[in-house]
């Protein structure tokens, strides 16, 4: 059985980090040059290029052939952007990222001791929506659900 001391959306949060995707609000110092600070569960309204992400229901689909558990666990992520045409771009790019993520990569997490996390997979179970603007603040909003397939670390054959 998976027991993460971590939710999925902080394993999401960390891979689209090591994608270079996202910036993290403890990063020193904070990017200049328009990257995205991502969070978890929570957004402050004052963050005009950001990345909400999620933790939603997913699926459990029993037993692997080695008796591991593999969890399907479901993220939502909230993208803002400050005008169109990058919240749309930033958006797909994030979307092409999780189509070809590479199967069966360890994430670590600092501070985690289940890590590393077996990620088999990432998958879109929509297209990206269009949200429209932020009331009062213009900013543009798309959101985009995709379901995480993971277990533990797979052992080392040898």
């Amino acid at each position: 059985m998976v027991t993460a001391t971590v939710s999925t959306a902080q394993i999401v949060r960390q891979i689209l980090k090591a994608a270079g995707l996202v910036a993290l609000v403890t990063d020193e110092p904070l990017p200049t040059d328009g990257t995205p600070i991502c969070y978890v569960s929570s957004m402050p309204d004052e963050t005009d290029s950001a990345v909400l992400i999620k933790d939603t229901l997913g699926l459990n689909f029993g037993r692997s052939q080695r008796s591991r558990t593999l969890i399907h666990a479901g993220v939502k992520l909230w993208i803002r952007q400050p005008t169109f045409p990058p919240a749309v771009n930033y958006a797909q790019a994030i979307a092409i990222y999780f189509d070809n993520f590479p199967p069966h990569s360890a994430v670590s997490i600092p501070n985690d001791p289940s890590s590393p996390h077996c990620v088999q997979s990432i998958y879109r179970v929509n297209t990206l929506v269009d949200l429209g603007e932020e009331v009062g603040k213009r900013r543009q909003l798309w959101t985009l659900n995709a379901r995480v397939a993971y277990g533990e670390e797979e052992p080392v054959k040898g």
